[in-house]
């Protein structure tokens, strides 16, 4: 099974970035990022320390069904470049010593036994 990542749609980011409410219709928190623990759903990399980040609700599955989960994300305030869709593994599973993984499908349903926390060694 090969395993490709993907960042959030630009034109979503954009509006997003725009003050466009969350998917619980509300605004974005807006922060400064410490630099570190911040990974940015759209450049897939931490937000850039001392810039400015939101922090939002996201539901990314296009439908509404048992697997599409929402939940808290951060993206960069400003405008950041995305990265095309790859099996390297991106700059955000590499910056912080643990993450939950869960793989996805191409039916947007949870790939039984992809859900565990690994580590980014």
């Amino acid at each position: 099974m090969s395993v490709l990542f993907h960042h959030l749609p630009t034109p979503e980011i954009r509006a997003l970035q725009s003050g466009w409410p969350d998917y619980n219709g509300q605004p974005a928190e807006i922060a400064i990022s410490d630099g570190q623990g911040t990974p940015c759903r759209h450049c897939l990399s931490d937000t850039p320390e001392n810039t400015g980040m939101l922090i939002l609700s996201c539901r990314p599955l296009p439908s509404d069904q048992p697997y599409a989960e929402a939940g808290s994300i951060f993206l960069c305030a400003n405008e950041c470049a995305h990265v095309e869709p790859s099996t390297e593994l991106p700059l955000i599973l590499k910056t912080s010593p643990d993450y939950l993984i869960k793989g996805y499908g191409g039916n947007d349903r949870i790939v039984c036994g992809t859900g565990k926390v690994v580590t980014s060694e």
